[in-house]
């Protein structure tokens, strides 16, 4: 509302520095129509000065506060033309700065904002990654972890494994126990195992898809896998000799309550008979060298 005042306060006063030019008074001799013209003009024909004659010299100013006149009313008229466009500039002039300086208080609004929110976005992104990481490390505490605890071995008598009497044979029992802090899910297991030379490499195995059926291990409890290996007579003979080795080859698969994944423990344990006897806890049994062997070991 202000620049449009200030548009017609300009305005009028052009117009009226224009009017004033236009009205104003000339010193220029009113001719009597009833004088002719031949007799107004005598004494003073034209392009030529008679200094001598009072009506020549009266016409030649007439003349000359007419055309000053002319130029007078012009000059006002341009004058007031100048007026409203310097008017119409100048308030051109006041709107687009106040528009720019509207322009840059929003702009620095919205800068101001958007820096607000990248700061917010950025806290949020780091509260996520804080929130992430904890659920990491509380999720890795938590779950269950099934790993290998021992192997369990004895004498096996006077039995039938696969159809073969034994009457003197060994039996290996392999032994895991749920370390974490939740119970696994769906336990099942699978084992395998080769009596080899003792020059030889250690073999690979490869898994089988049936593991049987599935049952839960608490935390703290253990998982033994069954059926045992078992060395028959003549394989016993060979395995205390020293000159053959036995390996067995676990797969533990479970699950969590916390991912519906699989995971799994695998390894290969590598077993030595050392013709010896040991006593443990009262109990007298032949000394065997247990250790792992071999890359096929991963726990998930």
């Amino acid at each position: 509302m202000t620049r449009i005042a200030l548009l017609f306060c300009a305005i009028a006063i052009a117009f009226g520095l224009a009017g004033t030019a236009k009205n104003g008074p000339t010193s220029a001799p009113q001719r009597s129509p009833m004088v002719q013209e031949d007799v107004l003009n005598a004494n003073c024909p034209a392009g030529i000065d008679d200094r001598k004659s009072d009506l020549c010299a009266q016409w030649k100013a007439a003349d000359a506060a007419e055309e000053s006149a002319t130029w007078t009313r012009r000059t006002g008229i341009f004058t007031g033309i100048g007026l409203i466009v310097g008017a119409i500039t100048m308030a051109a002039a006041i709107g687009a700065a106040v528009f720019a300086k509207e322009a840059a208080s929003h702009t620095k609004r919205g800068s101001d904002a958007a820096s607000a929110q990248v700061v917010l976005s950025e806290k949020s992104t780091e509260a996520a990654l804080v929130s992430a990481e904890s659920a990491v490390k509380s999720h890795q505490s938590d779950r269950p972890w099934l790993l290998f605890l021992n192997v369990q071995r004895g004498a096996f008598e006077n039995g039938v494994v696969d159809d073969v009497p034994i009457a003197n044979g060994l039996a290996f029992i392999l032994k895991f126990a749920n370390n974490g802090r939740s119970p696994a899910l769906d336990v099942r297991g699978d084992r395998q195992w080769l009596l080899v030379p003792e020059a030889e490499p250690v073999p690979r195995f490869e898994r089988r898809d049936n593991m049987g059926s599935g049952s839960i291990l608490g935390p703290g409890h253990e998982f033994r896998i069954y059926p045992p290996v078992v060395l028959n007579d003549d394989e016993t003979r060979l395995f205390r000799a020293g000159n053959h080795l036995l390996y067995t080859w676990v797969l533990v698969a479970y699950r969590d309550i916390y991912a519906d994944v699989v995971r799994e423990t695998e390894l290969v344990i590598c077993h030595q008979h050392n013709g010896g006897i040991e006593e443990i806890n009262g109990i007298r049994r032949e000394t065997i060298n247990t250790q792992y062997a071999g890359d096929q070991q991963r726990v998930t």
